[in-house]
């Protein structure tokens, strides 16, 4: 039998068929995988709040209520309403909620409210970060969060609210007139003792609606990569083993 005809019957050897079986299972099964791994990336769907009867008022989780998301979903909005009569007194609503680091934002235009409204934003030690009065515009919150967990996001509506610790007030006049991060009161960098407002602007049952945006978790791409790369890995052997037994 010449050289050739020798090659063109080639036959694999046990060894090589069991190997050429078990890629053949690997292949699929980690193109499958990565595929599934890779279309859950994304998938996480927006969620809206309600409030429930009143929040309290103060940036501690006594007083908050806490907002619940279910998992996979992600808070886009808190929605609730102003709880007191007008003129007579002012009224806070305080939401304790988890966030990611990275950029944040929350915004309330909401037409029904007349007057200030105002949001407030404090880390989970109570310690205010950011506030903003809209004066009959849109009030906003607007940076970036070091660190993912819990925070405090407050809406109050009402003349001038003052947030003070024992120390004074904790947001200056810079920080009601723009979104940017940054308490800079002389009381920034201690919890709040009281809150004030100098005249009552709230009407009892006003809704309102928070706009919330958060940058998501980053993806850990490792997995998927991981099994991207076993399946060609798999497939690349198994085409060299099909070349060599089809081989003439």
């Amino acid at each position: 039998m010449n050289s050739s005809a020798q090659a063109g019957h080639y036959k694999l050897t046990q060894k090589e068929k069991i190997i050429m079986l078990t890629l053949q299972k690997l292949s699929v099964a980690t193109a499958s995988a990565a595929v599934v791994t890779l279309g859950t990336v994304g998938t996480a769907q927006a969620a809206t709040f309600h409030e429930v009867g009143d929040a309290g008022t103060f940036p501690f989780s006594s007083f908050a209520q806490t907002v619940h998301v279910e998992p996979g979903e992600t808070l886009d909005s808190i929605v609730g309403s102003f709880n007191h009569n007008f003129f007579t007194s002012f009224d806070i609503d305080m939401f304790r909620v988890e966030l990611n680091a990275g950029s944040f934002s929350a915004r309330v235009s909401d037409g029904q409210v007349p007057g200030e409204r105002s949001l407030f934003l404090f880390n989970a030690n109570g310690l205010g970060i950011a506030a903003n009065r809209g004066n009959g515009t849109i009030a906003a919150l607007e940076g970036n969060l070091e660190s993912a967990g819990t925070y405090f996001l407050g809406i109050g509506h009402g003349r001038s609210i003052d947030w003070r610790s024992s120390s004074g007030s904790i947001f200056s006049a810079a920080n009601w007139a723009t979104p940017q991060f940054g308490a800079t009161g002389s009381g920034a960098g201690r919890r709040p003792g009281s809150v004030s407002s100098s005249g009552a602007r709230n009407f009892r049952g006003s809704s309102y609606t928070i706009a919330i945006a958060n940058e998501p978790p980053q993806p850990v791409p490792e997995s998927s990569s991981v099994l991207g790369l076993l399946a060609f890995g798999a497939f690349a052997t198994l085409s060299g083993l099909k070349h060599k037994q089809q081989k003439a």
